[in-house]
């Protein structure tokens, strides 16, 4: 069993046997920088627990431009919300923006697993809320705070991101053009 997967574990109220069994679901999976995990339009088969590197979630604008929606780091776990949980196809794609270990959780272990544990089931409604706050925080930010605000918080908060993930990616996320932010940067 992975020393990284029982520490992510460790405070979910999981028993060690279930952190055993809930581990060996997880396929370890090398990622290259620039690699597809979700593609938009397909279903979403699994979600990837970050073991180190840097994803991100994208959409396609009417304009078919590239607009980042999030991040993923060490720690994260990496989905389409959509697509896993309403069957739908994913509106999200999932990138590697450098080379990166994942574990991998296919659907169906996800829920079999979900139904039997319930101190899973619990970690998993809690997860999942943070999440969803998470975002919607992010939401609001783009209404409430200035794109500096936003850029600083983004590198206060996850260094890693601000130090792999192009800038264009960066500034796609917190909402404005690539001269801007480099603006910002420099101020």
């Amino acid at each position: 069993m992975s020393q990284f997967l029982t520490e992510y574990y460790q405070h979910s109220q999981l028993s060690a046997s279930e952190i055993a069994e809930l581990s060996s679901f997880h396929q370890l999976t090398q990622v290259k920088k620039g690699q597809a995990l979700q593609h938009i339009g397909r279903s979403a088969k699994a979600y990837w627990l970050i073991q180190s590197g840097v994803l991100r979630s994208y959409v396609m604008t009417p304009e078919g431009e590239e607009m980042t929606t999030n991040f993923y780091v060490t720690g994260e776990i990496a989905l389409d919300f959509t697509g896993f949980f309403l069957h739908k196809s994913s509106l999200e794609g999932i990138e590697a923006l450098s080379d990166a270990e994942v574990w991998r959780v296919e659907k169906p272990d996800f829920e079999a697993f979900m139904k039997q544990s319930s101190a899973f089931g619990k970690w998993g409604k809690n997860w999942m809320v943070c999440s969803l706050i998470a975002r919607q925080q992010f939401y609001l930010s783009h209404h409430t705070h200035t794109a500096k605000e936003r850029y600083e918080q983004l590198r206060q908060e996850r260094p890693q991101v601000n130090r792999l993930a192009p800038l264009k990616y960066i500034a796609s996320y917190i909402g404005v053009t690539d001269s801007t932010l480099s603006r910002l940067r420099r101020n």
